[in-house]
């Protein structure tokens, strides 16, 4: 089953028969169609309930289990294999996470224009409670004030473009690389094999990503960049940022 999060991001609830369950202690183990993001290439975790036999069970804890996503919900005699479940997601955590995923690319993309030498895309990170994002990059030049101004011109200008945001499957790195020759950024220490995911910010980024995003830019608003870091012996940077109210 295609996964709901990635199908349509801004379905808030879907409904759908549970595949198999199990109990353990006073939960039960749910495995349903994937409505809920589990955490992933530094995306946290969707939060949400299960809703049945009118009653809301929240989930505890996403884990994946050898390809299989299972919901750790407080036990209920209603959850057996088969029943109908309406599994539901706190939106405005998703969707604060989904801006913050969006302007993490086009701050990315920003970074790897502005700052000169060798650039190579490293992890990023946000935050649990989906007010802040950090990400990284190698360089072989060092982030400074001076590079701020034309990141931030870079990113505004993205914005309020309101640059669409697709995603498409490749069936290779390669054939990404080959059909976005001048704006593929990739993480040169990950192996994939097979189909690969990647997500196009028009006419500034692509990545391979499998997380969440914006429809378009202009849904992000302003973004405000907290701090910056560099160390010159290992050339990591790191941009801490925030959006704006």
């Amino acid at each position: 089953m295609i996964a709901v999060y990635r199908d349509d991001p801004y379905r808030m609830s879907q409904e759908t028969t549970i595949s198999n369950v199990s109990v353990d202690g006073n939960d039960s183990l749910v495995s349903c169609q994937e409505t809920l993001f589990c955490d992933g290439g530094g995306q946290p975790a969707d939060r949400g309930e299960l809703r049945i036999a009118g009653v809301s069970l929240r989930v505890k804890e996403l884990i994946k289990h050898k390809g299989d996503m299972r919901l750790r919900v407080p036990h209920h005699e209603a959850l057996v294999k088969g029943a109908r479940v309406l599994a539901c997601l706190d939106w405005p955590r998703r969707y604060a996470i989904m801006r913050l995923h969006t302007a993490q690319h086009v701050v990315a993309a920003a970074a790897g224009r502005v700052v000169q030498g060798e650039y190579e895309q490293r992890p990023m990170q946000i935050s649990e409670d989906a007010t802040s994002c950090s990400m990284a990059f190698m360089s072989t030049e060092a982030i400074t004030d001076k590079h701020l101004p034309n990141i931030t011109e870079i990113v505004g200008s993205a914005m309020a473009d309101d640059l669409p945001v697709t995603a498409a499957t490749f069936t290779s790195v390669d054939a990404i690389q080959t059909t976005f020759p001048t704006i593929f950024r990739n993480d040169p220490r990950l192996q994939f094999k097979g189909n690969v995911r990647a997500v196009v910010v028009a006419g500034l980024d692509a990545n391979i990503c499998g997380g969440t995003h914006c429809r378009a830019t202009g849904e992000v608003g302003g973004v405000n960049i907290i701090n910056y870091s560099y160390d010159r012996e290992s050339a990591w940077c790191t941009i801490h940022f925030s959006l704006q109210p």
